[in-house]
């Protein structure tokens, strides 16, 4: 009876994964890459249909002298399956649509796969340092003072 409940639970195991697939990974693709070599993009944790990556285009990318770097999203690294549209920074990519004409910047970029939705934002500058102030810088010395001169007393007692 036991191994029977076990080949049950086994075989329920096994067909629950059946119907689980790993959908086609979304990539980026440009006259920033020369339109080949995909830059893949990473998946959310917890919506399968956002993906996002950051993208650094500049002038030396331009290979039409327009102005922009012109990119699509596609996935799976296939053209059989594009999404373009002719707005930035943001905008809903349609399948087969047009190039989209992006400014020379770096951007944090994130794209849904369920409805085309896309938006290429500036990433927050990095917070500036903190500063140390001199008595910081006493204090640190004098504590390492204190320190030694305990550590040698005991070494000479």
């Amino acid at each position: 009876m036991k191994k029977k409940l076990l080949l049950v639970a086994l075989l329920a195991f096994i067909f629950s994964f059946q119907g689980m697939s790993i959908p086609p990974q979304i990539s980026m693709i440009g006259e920033f890459n020369h339109w080949s070599g995909d830059i893949f993009m990473t998946q959310d944790m917890v919506n399968p249909d956002l993906w996002s990556a950051s993208l650094t285009v500049t002038a030396a990318d331009d290979m039409n002298g327009n102005g922009t770097v012109e990119m699509k999203f596609r996935q799976g690294a296939s053209w059989t399956t594009n999404w373009g549209d002719d707005t930035f920074p943001s905008g809903y990519g349609y399948q087969g649509g047009p190039n989209i004409p992006v400014d020379f910047g770096t951007y944090i970029v994130t794209f849904n796969r369920a409805n085309g939705e896309y938006n290429f934002a500036i990433p927050p500058p990095p917070p500036p340092p903190v500063p140390v102030s001199n008595w910081a810088i006493i204090l640190g010395i004098f504590l390492i003072a204190v320190f030694m001169v305990f550590r040698f007393r005991r070494r000479m007692a």
